[in-house]
């Protein structure tokens, strides 16, 4: 059964920890991250049940229409310093860009410059170090000549250069380092983490924006 708790006269879910009202829509959760995304505590527990959500298919377009996307970029800003928001943030960025429409405008929304800024933030955080690189695989693995130049840009090659020498007995990070060299180099891949691209938008991602070709930063 669902269990419910009234604190300073506003109804908590019990399951998720956020007020009720906040869980109803991706509009309400926007909004009540965008409320509160100065509170660290509130920050995690927001992207947690975000995390969750947009692991289903379904749920990905939904978010980013309703802002969603809009605000956990904005957390990452306001709690650089919290190596647990960026983690669980860029875990959220990650599921969203497993679809292609949806990864072009979270890079457009400065999602690879949070995650590269994550990485030298924190080199010694081997779970960040590994949401961060697998984003970032995610993001390359789609070829786009925006998000390849934002990632040189940026220095990705050598932040997951770094990571793999920091955690040498990793195989992720060691695989996604020889997966993106190989990309960046336009070589194919050997037994890539992550199969080749067949370019598929489906309808309901098309009218997420009118532009073509966003611009990635």
């Amino acid at each position: 059964a669902q269990q419910y708790l009234v604190i300073n006269g506003t109804t908590i879910d019990g399951q998720t920890g956020l007020p009720v009202e906040a869980t109803k829509n991706f509009g309400a959760l926007a909004r009540f991250m965008d409320s509160s995304h100065k509170d660290v505590a509130m920050a995690v527990q927001c992207l947690t049940f975000l995390g969750c959500l947009v692991c289903e298919a379904g749920n990905r377009a939904k978010s980013f229409r309703a802002g969603c996307v809009d605000v956990v970029v904005k957390s990452l800003r306001e709690h650089k310093g919290n190596a647990l928001v960026q983690e669980y943030g860029i875990w959220v960025l990650t599921m969203i860009s497993v679809e292609r429409r949806l990864a072009l405008m979270v890079a457009s929304l400065d999602g690879i410059k949070m995650a590269c800024k994550a990485m030298k933030a924190f080199p010694r955080v081997h779970s960040l170090q590994q949401r961060a690189a697998w984003f970032l695989l995610i993001q390359l693995s789609w070829k786009h000549p925006a998000v390849l130049m934002s990632m040189k840009k940026r220095g990705a090659l050598e932040l997951l250069s770094s990571a793999h020498r920091e955690f040498p007995d990793c195989k992720l990070l060691e695989k996604v380092f020889v997966d993106s060299t190989a990309m960046f180099e336009g070589r194919p891949v050997a037994e890539p983490l992550i199969a080749e691209r067949r370019v598929a938008v489906r309808q309901d991602d098309r009218s997420l924006d009118a532009t073509a070709t966003p611009r990635v930063a």
